[in-house]
């Protein structure tokens, strides 16, 4: 967990247009995993939830990367290379951060959320898909894991 340590406050998407209301105070990850601050109330509970049930630091510390890098995925954005290609933007800043808390490299990243594979009998298929499906799929990837 290279990043823990290195995170820094950013602008996520997926909180900004949703219905969720920011604390005035939003911690970094490494602050809250290196207990460094003191957590509004929620969040408070939410550590004394897992402490209860039994998480230790390390299980703690990988459903905050989880969640941070879900989050970060929000701000990712596709190009299209062709009306039914598309690809990663390179030089998004929530790049590393995904890449590093989830321990992917970015072609594995790219390959996962550009393309699909299709399996009849013997054969395997590889396809990839249109800027909108890839952002329609990372969407259901972050909204089915949050």
């Amino acid at each position: 967990m290279i990043l823990l340590k290195t995170c820094r406050k950013v602008s996520l998407n997926f909180i900004s247009h949703s219905c969720c209301v920011l604390h005035p105070f939003m911690p970094t990850i490494s602050s809250i995993v290196q207990s460094t601050f003191f957590p509004p109330p929620s969040t408070h509970l939410t550590f004394l939830a897992m402490h209860t049930m039994g998480f230790d630091k390390i299980e703690r510390e990988n459903i905050l990367s989880v969640t941070s890098a879900l989050l970060h995925c929000s701000n990712l954005d596709f190009i299209a290379i062709s009306a039914d290609e598309c690809e990663i933007k390179r030089d998004s800043s929530s790049l590393e951060p995904i890449l590093s808390l989830l321990g992917f490299t970015v072609e594995a990243l790219n390959r996962a959320l550009c393309y699909f594979s299709i399996k009849a009998g013997k054969e395997t298929h590889t396809r990839s898909l249109p800027k909108a499906k890839a952002a329609k799929g990372l969407l259901g990837l972050i909204k089915g894991n949050c």
